[in-house]
C-alpha cells in the first residue's frame, strides 16, 4: 500500500503550528498593530518632524514613520528636503542607516550643509528610536508570552 506523500505533524508541531496562527490573530486585533506596523501615539511622529525640522531643514515632505515589530523589528522614516529635491531615508536596520538620493544636485555650500545636518541628525534619530523600539518589542513580547502562558 503506498503512503500518502503529505507529511503528517506530530503533536508538538501541530501545537506550534497552532500557536502562530493564534498570535497572528491576536496581532490583527490588536488596535496599536496592523500588517506588523506599530501604530504609533497621536502627535509622536509630529513630534519627530519639528525635532528634524529645527535641526536640519524648513522645507521638508516627510514620509509616513514605520516602526515594525515583525522579526527583530525596524523603524523607517523618509522625506524629502524641498529646496535640494534631496531625498533620505532612514532606518535602524543598520548601523550606518542613513541613505540619499537626488537629481541633478547642485553641490554648494548650503547643499552640502543640508547634507551633513541629514548625516548627523541620524544619529540622533538612531539614538532615541532603538530605545523607543526596544519598549515597543518588549511590550509585544511581553503580550506574546502571556498568550502563551494562556495557550497552556
Amino acid at each position: 500500500m503506498r503512503q500518502s506523500k503529505n507529511r503528517r505533524h506530530t503533536g508538538e508541531e501541530e501545537y506550534d503550528i497552532t500557536r502562530n496562527m493564534l498570535k497572528t490573530i491576536r496581532r490583527s486585533l490588536n488596535e496599536e498593530v496592523e500588517d506588523g506596523i506599530y501604530k504609533l501615539p497621536e502627535g509622536e511622529e509630529r513630534a519627530d518632524q519639528i525635532k528634524f525640522v529645527e535641526s536640519v531643514s524648513k522645507r521638508v515632505d516627510f514620509n509616513e514613520l514605520k516602526v515594525y515589530v515583525t522579526g527583530n523589528g525596524n523603524v523607517e522614516w523618509s522625506g524629502i528636503i524641498l529646496q535640494y529635491g534631496l531625498e533620505w531615508k532612514y532606518t535602524l536596520e543598520s548601523s550606518t542607516g542613513v541613505y540619499m538620493t537626488s537629481n541633478l544636485l547642485q553641490l554648494t555650500d548650503d547643499a552640502l550643509s543640508a547634507i551633513s545636518k541629514v548625516a548627523a541628525y541620524y544619529d540622533i534619530w538612531a539614538s532615541e528610536w532603538s530605545d523607543k523600539l526596544a519598549d515597543i518589542m518588549g511590550k509585544e513580547k511581553k503580550e506574546e508570552i502571556e498568550d502563551e502562558e494562556g495557550d497552556i
